[in-house]
């Protein structure tokens, strides 16, 4: 009786109020991006206590509790919750047309994600890397202290000179006048070289040293289910992502052919949701023209009803009218399996991507 019912990021916000907090927003990468920054004050012996979402290989979890005053954590801006929190230091990824459901139009979207990072204190920082061009937008309203991450010649942050070689992106880092350090990146895409721009900047708010946060993104050994090595099948590499949204998939297919070069990249994809899919239709046809093979499953619905016409079997039809990518609709994710296994040859790159069922079907794979 009498015991409270709160949302995630209520009790987020209760478990923040007396700790100083780093809270990550943004469509995609959220995740990687709190990863990086707790692994980061782990290995500069910060000890802070974080919540993510996902498991953190180094610690085998998604949450800890550390002996500090520090609270990192992953925001959710799907259901607008994350303006419960007040960080000390916010951070924006990227803005995406996502969870428009909740919000009715892609400029409340934004709005929700302006309000998030004017909610730090006048003493506090919002990190926001400008690559993205909905997050350069937001500087224009900003009336808090910002550090700008990227790409762009604008970033305060900058990578630079930036190769991607055998497993891990390798970059330079520069502020206005001078390089502060190279880093090492165990992880590939350029996602993940601006995912760790944001870790940087957090690092240098936090007093770190370039050269202490370049060798400890270093050791970063990444999360479950983020482009995620599990081994070989004859010759052809086994990863699991969790992409599951257009640009997370564009953005990790782009990796993944850069490494297999003149090899294939074969992908088993589950569609997530009939509405996202819907909102999406056209971006989720044109983006596995990264890909040489795609077999698509059925759609994992996540409670939702089926939508006319949104379906696996329209979607493989649409991506093989193309005549980019060689697509196939596969009754489930052992049949994908099956297909894939007859195909590959050595050298090959294979991904298991979505954020259903899909979860075990790389080590499934590899047995």
């Amino acid at each position: 009786k009498n015991i409270p019912i709160l949302r995630r990021a209520e009790m987020m916000a209760e478990l923040m109020r007396k700790k100083r907090s780093v809270v990550v927003a943004g469509s995609h990468g959220k995740t990687t991006t709190t990863s990086m920054i707790a692994h980061m004050m782990l290995e500069n012996n910060l000890d802070p206590t974080f919540v993510l979402g996902g498991r953190l290989k180094s610690k085998k979890s998604n949450a800890y509790v550390g002996k500090s005053n520090w609270f990192v954590a992953e925001s959710d801006e799907s259901d607008g919750s994350f303006l419960h929190l007040f960080p000390e230091v916010a951070v924006v990824t990227n803005i995406d047309e996502e969870h428009l459901n909740h919000y009715g139009t892609f400029d409340h979207l934004k709005s929700a994600f302006l309000e998030f990072s004017s909610s730090i204190p006048f003493d506090g920082l919002t990190v926001l890397c400008i690559d993205d061009p909905e997050v350069y937008q937001l500087l224009e309203h900003m009336n808090k202290p910002v550090l700008t991450v990227g790409t762009h010649m604008k970033a305060m942050i900058r990578a630079d000179n930036i190769v991607s070689d055998t497993g891990k992106m390798i970059f330079d880092v520069w502020n206005a006048k001078n390089k502060l350090a190279t880093v090492e990146l165990p992880l590939l895409g350029k996602h993940n070289v601006l995912n760790s721009l944001c870790a940087f900047a957090v690092g240098l708010r936090l007093g770190l040293e370039p050269t202490s946060i370049a060798k400890s993104l270093k050791k970063f050994n990444g999360i479950d289910r983020r482009m995620d090595f599990h081994g070989t099948y004859e010759g052809a590499e086994v990863y699991d992502d969790y992409a599951h949204h257009p640009t997370e998939i564009l953005a990790t297919l782009i990796a993944l052919k850069k490494k297999a070069g003149e090899k294939k990249v074969h992908v088993l994809y589950q569609p997530h949701r009939y509405t996202r899919l819907q909102d999406t239709w056209q971006k989720h046809i044109e983006v596995f023209d990264y890909a040489d093979c795609v077999y698509v499953t059925p759609i994992y619905e996540a409670s939702e009803t089926p939508i006319e016409g949104i379906t696996s079997e329209n979607l493989v039809k649409a991506i093989h009218e193309r005549k980019k990518t060689k697509a196939l609709f596969v009754a489930s994710i052992d049949e994908g399996i099956a297909a894939i296994q007859k195909k590959i040859s050595k050298g090959d790159v294979i991904c298991t991507m979505g954020a259903g069922s899909i979860t075990q079907a790389a080590s499934k794979m590899i047995k």
